[in-house]
């Protein structure tokens, strides 16, 4: 069965009071376009995964629960830890707030769960990371593993299909799993920066898009500046817009992503069930 809406009742919570925002687009580079076969072109993104393995920095989110809602924005910080580098576990922190006020909220995933924290609600919702959650009554899609998925490029497995064709300054590659369409990248073959991602589920319907609408390149490689994710069903988005960025930090270990256990909050868990601390 297909999830609801991940941008649902929850996130609305965390997003209350923020401001509308807009954002400037960014062109595309001046440089020539290159050229790769399929194989070069899955290497690329291999080694581009292996050299991006954690960030930390400032963020601007910009949230919309869906088509019709309006655009709100907060400050905040994020953390993560990417789920495609060998010997180090994933794991995501992001915590929302607005200047002079107290914390919006707090969302924490060890790659498997998540803990989201909305002190106003003295709530903490907890669940995995591959499945919704439900809170009072209504479904939401859990956002963590979108944001680790829109972080960190994944790339493509020894047992993936690749289908590459050209469309213009632009590659298209589109990855099957198990005989079926995973997901779709759109390479710009400058700089051979993904800018586009598509999920889909099971019945060959777009589960998620991801658009990385900036990237700087320092190093010859490419790192995060502003990044959507998108829910093509309910038209919910989430924008994140990095002001300040450290890659591949030291000192990045486990401990940062595993939650607190503020006094007082009580905790709604995936299958409905509550808890008091």
């Amino acid at each position: 069965m297909r999830s609801g809406p991940w941008l649902g009742a929850a996130l609305a919570a965390l997003i209350a009071g923020c401001a509308a925002r807009q954002a400037p687009g960014d062109p595309l580079s001046g440089r020539p376009i290159r050229t790769a076969s399929p194989e070069e072109l899955a290497r690329r993104l291999v080694d581009d995964a292996a050299g991006l393995v954690a960030l930390k920095g400032k963020v601007t989110l910009t949230f919309q629960e869906r088509a019709a809602a309006g655009a709100r924005s907060c400050r905040g910080a994020l953390a993560a830890r990417s789920p495609w580098s060998d010997g180090a576990a994933p794991g995501l922190f992001v915590e929302g707030y607005r200047s002079l006020m107290p914390t919006l909220f707090t969302l924490v995933s060890d790659g498997e769960r998540f803990w989201l924290h909305v002190p106003s609600e003295r709530v903490v919702y907890t669940g995995t990371t591959v499945r919704g959650v439900v809170a009072r009554g209504r479904e939401l899609r859990l956002d963590a593993r979108a944001l680790l998925r829109a972080l960190f490029v994944e790339p493509p497995g020894p047992a993936d299909a690749l289908e590459v064709r050209e469309d213009g300054e632009t590659y298209v590659l589109s990855i099957r799993r198990a005989g079926r369409l995973h997901r779709r990248l759109w390479v710009e073959r400058r700089r051979f920066a993904v800018e586009r991602e598509v999920l889909y589920d099971a019945d060959g319907r777009e589960e998620l898009v991801i658009l990385r609408e900036r990237q700087r390149e320092r190093d010859g490689r490419l790192q995060p500046e502003r990044l959507s994710v998108q829910d093509p069903v309910a038209g919910g988005s989430v924008l994140v817009e990095f002001d300040s960025l450290t890659v591949n930090p030291p000192g990045l270990d486990a401990r940062a992503f595993r939650p607190l256990s503020p006094p007082g909050a009580r905790v709604e868990r995936v299958d409905g069930t509550e808890r008091d601390r």
